[in-house]
């Protein structure tokens, strides 16, 4: 981007962080047991929350699926979905 010109924001997180990996590390740590997300699912009548210890447990488990599934570091990995926390 030109000087000045304001840095899209994928672009703004990836120059402090080595990768999503990293960035969702340093969020999760300062988090900790605070609130992260909070929905309602449609037809739901109640909402649902997730904290930030609960995020990090669901990427890491997440993470050693696919290991155990043959992928390795550095592999890449697409993700379909809605936009939906689950």
């Amino acid at each position: 981007p030109r000087l000045g010109a304001a840095m899209p924001r994928a672009q703004a997180w990836s120059r402090d962080y080595a990768d999503f990996r990293d960035f969702l590390e340093a969020a999760c740590a300062r988090g900790g047991p605070r609130l992260a997300f909070r929905w309602r699912p449609e037809g739901a009548d109640a909402e649902r929350t997730l904290s930030f210890e609960g995020l990090r447990a669901g990427a890491d488990a997440l993470g050693r699926h696919l290991l155990g599934a043959g992928l390795g570091r550095g592999a890449a990995v697409a993700l379909l979905s809605e936009n939906r926390p689950e």
